[in-house]
């Protein structure tokens, strides 16, 4: 009789759901539509870029100091910072 051979484990990959996919796709498109859609709306009221851009700063602020994980979002903002000023 042979001895039975133990077989390797299979670790799972977690499966791509295409649904979840489309659903990141279109939120992603609404908030988009809906922050150019403020933007200019606050245009439209007489509010002048450099108030619109301290805004939406101020916001995403908020929203990073309540992350768990700042990292990655502080290390966005920083890349997009150097690329306005031209480095």
């Amino acid at each position: 009789m042979t001895p039975k051979r133990a077989t390797a484990r299979r670790i799972r990959a977690p499966k791509h759901d295409p649904d979840q996919a489309l659903l990141d796709a279109i939120e992603n498109i609404v908030s988009s539509a809906a922050t150019a859609g403020h933007i200019n709306h606050l245009r439209s009221h007489g509010f002048s870029d450099a108030y619109i851009i301290a805004s939406l700063l101020a916001g995403a602020t908020t929203l990073i100091r309540g992350m768990p994980n700042k990292a990655p979002w502080s290390g966005l903002l920083e890349q997009m910072a150097k690329e306005v000023s031209g480095e």
